[in-house]
Parts: structure tokens; C-alpha cells; sequence
């Protein structure tokens, strides 16, 4: 999970709806945006480490495959794993 702390204030998604607002040593704050409307979550940089790691052994899964596949793998919060899956890598 080394490179789940790279992303840096400003860093968007290829799409431009996902944008890391702030972020501190453990969360990164991301403001996501859709419609004209946005809203701001924190996720944590373990969660988004898990994620990282699942999409570069599993590139052809989806975003439902994931949350199904490391639920039971993890201590963290489930809601924060089902907020969280709007990183797709």
C-alpha cells in the first residue's frame, strides 16, 4: 500500500468530478460534484490503500466487486468503504 499517500491537494479524477480538497496523515477530505451539486467526505488513506491495492491485482473489476470482495477483510467502517468506492483506479 505504499501509494496510497501520494495524492496531493488538487488532484483530480480523469473526469474532473473528484477533486482531494485537504488531507492530513491518516484521511484525505475529497469534494465530489455531479449536476451542479457537490458534497465533501472524508476517507481514509488505509481504505483508498486497500482499494489501490485490489484494482492493480483485479484491473477488469468494478467498483461493486470490490466493496463485495474486502468487506470481511478490513476493521474499517463499512460506510466508509461504500463512500469511498468512488476511486476507481
Amino acid at each position: 500500500m505504499e501509494d496510497y499517500d501520494k495524492l496531493m491537494v488538487g488532484d483530480q479524477s480523469t473526469d474532473g468530478r473528484i477533486i482531494i480538497a485537504d488531507k492530513d496523515r491518516l484521511c484525505y477530505l475529497v469534494k465530489s460534484g455531479s449536476k451542479g451539486s457537490f458534497s465533501i467526505r472524508t476517507i481514509s488513506k488505509q481504505l483508498l490503500g486497500e482499494f489501490i491495492d485490489y484494482y492493480r491485482k483485479n484491473p477488469d473489476k468494478k467498483a461493486e466487486d470490490a466493496r463485495v470482495e474486502l468487506k470481511e477483510l478490513s476493521d474499517i467502517d463499512k460506510y466508509d468503504r461504500v463512500s469511498s468506492s468512488m476511486f476507481q483506479y
